[in-house]
C-alpha cells in the first residue's frame, strides 16, 4: 500500500473519499467523530500545498437528486472544524483553486453511477483530479465508483484514517495479540454468524451479550419468557454453540424489565412476562475475569438497551473496567457501541467508527476499498494466511 507522505502533492489536484455521512437531527450534527477523524490527513494535504477536493455520500437519496440529501449544510460546520474556507460545488464542476483551499462536492449518491461503481461516473470523479486518497475506511465495504473503478483512474493512497483503521485492525489478529477476547453483541444474531464464526475460530474467549444472547439462551432451553428472541434461529444458534462452547460465553445473570419494573434474575428463574434487556452484575464479572487474562479485546455491540440508563450499566461497568487495565489493547467498533461504552471509551486503544465496515472486515480481512489500494493482493493473502495459522493453534 502506496504511503501518502511520499506523494508530491504541491499545487495538485487532490480528490478526497471522506465519510461524511453524519449523525444529523433537527439540522444539528449529533457526532462529529467521522468529521474530525480525517482532519490530520486534511491539515497534511492543506501543509504540502494541495488543492483538497472533498467526496462523500449522505443518506440514500438513490441515485436521484433529493436536497434534503445535500451536502451543503455542512459548510459553515467544515469551515469551524477545518479553520478554512470552504467553497461547495452542486454541479461536480471546479472553481479556480489556490493551493491549501478546500472544495465540497455534493453528494455522490446524487448519480446512479455511484452505488454501481459505473466506470463512466468514476472519469468523471477522476477528471477534477491528479490524485486520489480515501479516507473512509467506513464506506470501504461498498464496491461503489468513488472507493473502487477510481483507483484504476488516478494514482491512489489511503488516508491517515483509512492506514489507522487498518493498522490496528490488523494488529489486533497478529499472533502477538494472543491470548484474544472477543465480545459481540447487539440486537439480533441472524446477522452476526460470519463474524461469530470467523472471532470463535482465532479468539481465547467469545463473550455474547445484548439480546443476542436470549436466542442463545433460549436455545439451549431457558425459558426468556418475553424477551426478544430470534426463534427462527433457534437451531442454528445451537449449532454454533455446540461447534465452539469451549470457547462461549454467555449470561449468567438478566437485568429485566417486568411490568415497569427493574429486577435482577438468573437465567434459570426468570419470572413469567420479564423482558431481559441488560446483562447482570455477575455475568459483567465473569467477563472482566475472562479479559483481564487477554492481550487484546474485540468489541462491538452494546450489552444492554444502552438508550435506557437502566439497562446500559453492563456496558459502562465492563467499559470502565477495560479502560484501567494497562497492558491491555482495547479495540471497540460500531457507532451503537462507541455511544454504550460513553466516556470510557477515550481510554480504549483504538475506537473505530466504520460500523459495517467494521464487522465486514472481522468476517473477511479484506475489503474492496482495501484491495483497490493494495495492488499486490499476496499482502491480503498472507494476512489471512497468518491468522489461519491462529486459528489451527488454537483449535
Amino acid at each position: 500500500m502506496k504511503n501518502l507522505k511520499s506523494a508530491n502533492l504541491q499545487s495538485q489536484r487532490v480528490l478526497l473519499r471522506a465519510d461524511l455521512n453524519v449523525p444529523v437531527h433537527a439540522g444539528k450534527v449529533l457526532d462529529f467523530s467521522r468529521i474530525t477523524n480525517i482532519q490530520p490527513t486534511i491539515d497534511f494535504l492543506r501543509s504540502k500545498g494541495a488543492k483538497i477536493i472533498l467526496a462523500s455520500h449522505f443518506g440514500r437519496p438513490k441515485g436521484k437528486v433529493d436536497l434534503s440529501y445535500s451536502l451543503e449544510f455542512l459548510v459553515p460546520i467544515l469551515k469551524q472544524v477545518y479553520k478554512s474556507d470552504i467553497l461547495f460545488s452542486e454541479t461536480f464542476t471546479l472553481p479556480q483553486m489556490q493551493n491549501g483551499q478546500i472544495v465540497l462536492l455534493e453528494n455522490l449518491r446524487f448519480n446512479p453511477g455511484e452505488e454501481a461503481n459505473d466506470v463512466e461516473f468514476a472519469k468523471k470523479l477522476a477528471g477534477l483530479a491528479d490524485i486520489y486518497i480515501n479516507d473512509a475506511f467506513s464506506c470501504s465495504h461498498r464496491e461503489h465508483a468513488s472507493i473502487c473503478a477510481i483507483t484504476r483512474l488516478l494514482p491512489s493512497y489511503p488516508g491517515f484514517a483509512f492506514e489507522a483503521e487498518l493498522n490496528n485492525l490488523t494488529a489486533s489478529i497478529s499472533p502477538d495479540s494472543l491470548p484474544r477476547v472477543a465480545i459481540i453483541a447487539g440486537l439480533k444474531v441472524s446477522s452476526k454468524f460470519k463474524v461469530l464464526s470467523s472471532l470463535a475460530k482465532g479468539s481465547d474467549h467469545l463473550i455474547i451479550g445484548g439480546a443476542m444472547a436470549n436466542t442463545f439462551l433460549q436455545a439451549l432451553g431457558f425459558n426468556m419468557q418475553s424477551s426478544f428472541v430470534e426463534v427462527d434461529f433457534l437451531e442454528q444458534a445451537l449449532q454454533f454453540y455446540n461447534l465452539h462452547k469451549e470457547k462461549i460465553i454467555l449470561p449468567v445473570d438478566l437485568v429485566c424489565e417486568i411490568h415497569g419494573s427493574t429486577q435482577k434474575h438468573g437465567i434459570r428463574d426468570l419470572p413469567a412476562d420479564a423482558k431481559a434487556l441488560d446483562i447482570g452484575p455477575k455475568s459483567v464479572n465473569i467477563f472482566i475475569e475472562k479479559i483481564k487474562s487477554a492481550r487484546v479485546v474485540l468489541w462491538n455491540g452494546p450489552l444492554g438497551y444502552y438508550e435506557d440508563q437502566r439497562f446500559a450499566q453492563a456496558s459502562l461497568h465492563l467499559a470502565e473496567a477495560i479502560s484501567k487495565m494497562p497492558n491491555l489493547k482495547s479495540i471497540a467498533g460500531g457507532g451503537d457501541t462507541i455511544a454504550a461504552i460513553g466516556e470510557f471509551g477515550k481510554k480504549f486503544s483504538y475506537v473505530s467508527t466504520s460500523g459495517g465496515a467494521f464487522l465486514e472486515w472481522l468476517e473477511n480481512f479484506d475489503l474492496p476499498g482495501i484491495k483497490c489500494l493494495i495492488p499486490n493482493p499476496k499482502i491480503n493473502r498472507a494476512l489471512k494466511l497468518t491468522f489461519c495459522q491462529i486459528c489451527l493453534v488454537k483449535n
